[in-house]
């Protein structure tokens, strides 16, 4: 494992054990050569683990992909815990601009994420129909929800906000060597995702209001 690979794993948020270690570092390596690239037994090497414990704890390749997946959409929903309280009081608009700010800010936190997307949906899998049934549809039905939307999933029209929100709010974090060797910035630091935050939540069409009835509830 090399040390910049090391110093990426040991600075994911997850615990010190042995499948946490197997988890972050499959994050890594998910994210940096996709699904079909990794292979099993230099995942372990990566992780510091003794050979046949990815297949202990998580029983097989595909069930750890799903458990990273799972992993980073619960910190998706984490970033969203401190403003559930506040959605009662704003208008839709406002959720609109909240929506797309925390998800920017979890995009900066955690640009594995959509470099996983960027590997795997980029072709037609059953890892890809698995991501968006479990994971993304549902929250993209969630943001609809909060910011009073009728969400549309046949229009052309929604699929390009959709992805213009998605490329805007994502690629920076993501593409953090080009960020540095083009403008010389660090594309993770506060005051940059700060200012790409405001950016997005002001001017995304992604979600923006139609019409429709007052969510009752936010949970």
């Amino acid at each position: 494992m090399t040390n910049r690979l090391a110093s990426k794993i040991s600075a994911l948020p997850v615990g010190d054990g042995t499948r946490d270690r197997i988890l972050a570092a499959a994050i890594q390596m998910f994210s940096r050569i996709g699904y079909e690239g990794v292979s099993i037994r230099e995942l372990e090497r990566s992780a510091g683990v003794n050979r046949g414990l990815v297949a202990y704890h998580f029983n097989s390749k595909e069930t750890l992909w799903k458990a990273v997946i799972a992993w980073m959409m619960e910190r998706f929903h984490e970033e969203f815990t401190p403003y559930r309280q506040l959605f009662s009081d704003m208008n839709p608009r406002e959720r609109e601009r909240l929506l797309r700010t925390v998800y920017v800010r979890f995009s900066a936190k955690h640009p594995e994420f959509f470099r996983i997307l960027l590997l795997e949906g980029g072709r037609d899998s059953s890892l890809a129909e698995w991501l968006v049934r479990e994971h993304i549809r549902p929250s993209v039905d969630f943001f609809a929800k909060m910011a009073n939307h009728r969400l549309d999933y046949s229009s052309t029209e929604e699929a390009i906000g959709y992805f213009s929100f998605l490329g805007a709010a994502s690629t920076a974090s993501a593409l953090q060597g080009i960020s540095h060797a083009m403008f010389g910035v660090d594309s993770t630091s506060a005051g940059f995702v700060d200012a790409l935050a405001a950016e997005v939540a002001s001017n995304s069409s992604f979600l923006a209001r139609r019409g429709g009835t007052e969510p009752t509830e936010t949970s």
